[in-house]
């Protein structure tokens, strides 16, 4: 149970910045075990925490060059915006056809029992 609650304070603190580390060493509300962890996490090797920082760096940056690429179709093409909402249009439509389809084939089938069991 113990070594449960490390990993699973573990899991919790390791994206941490060293600030917030060092928050929960001197805060007294945390515990003994939690202070513990924050302590061995903020000693130990922080490579988990690098890469976390690294990806989230890229996944923002790809993210931005995301808005760049989309500002500047719409720059280009005034048309993109309604492109977009016809497109949507259209799946909205697809996916009206197919509930009705499997509404009227759940009537049919419905009926052809209905009409067998009055036989």
């Amino acid at each position: 149970m113990a070594e449960k609650l490390r990993q699973n304070l573990y899991n919790r603190f390791k994206y941490l910045n060293d600030d917030e580390l060092k928050e929960i060493l001197a805060d007294d509300s945390y515990d003994k075990t939690a202070k513990e962890v924050a302590s061995e996490i903020l000693s130990g090797d922080r490579k988990e925490y690098y890469e976390q920082q690294e990806r989230m760096a890229a996944a923002e940056e790809a993210r931005k060059s995301n808005e760049t690429i989309k500002d500047s179709a719409r720059q280009t093409n005034p048309l993109y915006d309604d492109l977009h909402q016809i497109a949507g249009d259209i799946r909205f439509i697809k996916n009206c056809i197919i509930i009705e389809g499997v509404i009227a084939a759940a009537i049919i089938v419905l009926g052809f029992i209905f009409t067998s069991l009055g036989k």
